[in-house]
Order: structure tokens, then C-alpha cells, then sequence
């Protein structure tokens, strides 16, 4: 429980990246910024620091932002999203496996520790970090 939050500590709290010109590139199904409404995992110290620090996650057709960038793909016949980051402490490094769920402007995922199975629903377990986000930049 402790890498998952150092991930999302360093994941979400860093300062932001700056991203290269991407215009060409098509729009990906997520697209756009995002700010967080809600975050559950079972041990629960983390929620409270991303409420009070997360202003907003980024994602475009390489990378999810939010402090730092991390690549991802997507597999939407399944709802599948694999997060993987290399850069950071070596604890965090891994692909994070994942599902998510787009609503209009509300946007779920879900994602599992590297090495864990990737979730079948959107209950926060010991191993996984629920992220339930709205369409648009806080404030």
C-alpha cells in the first residue's frame, strides 16, 4: 500500500510538465483536463492529500499529467487502461494495469499495483486506487 501511495503522492503532487506540440496527433477517446473528484483506496491516507493538492490531470494521446507525465494505452473494446511509468523511485516504476469508464464528462479508473490482477469493477481494493474525475479545470 505504501508504493501505491508514494505512486500517486508523485504522480499527482509533482509540478506539471510541460507538453511538445501535438496538434497532428488524433484526439484520444479521454482527452482533455480533468479534475478530481474522488479518490478511494482501501487504506485511505491518501484521499485527503489529493483532495487538497490535485488541481488538475492532463491527458492527450501520449501521456497522462498530473505532476508528472506517464505513458498509457488504451484498449476501449475492453475499457482496458494500462498506466505505466519508468521514470521515479524504483518502487513506482511498473505498468499499473487498469479499466475505466467515460460517462459524458465524468471519467473512472481504476487501476491495480504492477504484478496485480487489473480490476473487473470499480471497488476500491488494498491493491488498486479508485480515480473518479470530472471533465474541465478546477476553479
Amino acid at each position: 500500500m505504501r508504493i501505491l501511495n508514494a505512486l500517486l503522492l508523485g504522480l499527482f503532487l509533482a509540478l506539471p510538465a510541460t507538453a511538445d506540440d501535438k496538434a497532428d496527433k488524433p484526439k484520444p477517446p479521454l482527452a482533455g483536463d480533468w479534475t478530481l473528484v474522488r479518490e478511494a483506496t482501501a487504506g485511505g491516507e491518501l484521499a485527503a492529500k489529493l483532495k487538497e493538492n490535485v488541481v488538475r490531470v492532463t491527458i492527450d494521446a501520449d501521456a497522462i499529467t498530473a505532476g508528472r507525465p506517464a505513458a498509457y494505452k488504451l484498449d476501449a473494446d475492453k475499457k482496458q487502461i494500462d498506466v505505466t511509468l519508468d521514470g521515479g523511485p524504483k518502487g513506482e516504476q511498473g505498468t499499473y494495469p487498469g479499466i475505466y469508464e467515460l460517462a459524458g464528462d465524468a471519467l473512472k479508473i481504476h487501476l491495480a499495483l504492477p504484478g496485480q490482477p487489473r480490476p473487473t469493477d470499480f471497488t476500491a481494493k488494498p491493491t488498486t486506487v479508485l480515480l473518479v474525475l470530472t471533465k474541465g479545470k478546477k476553479g
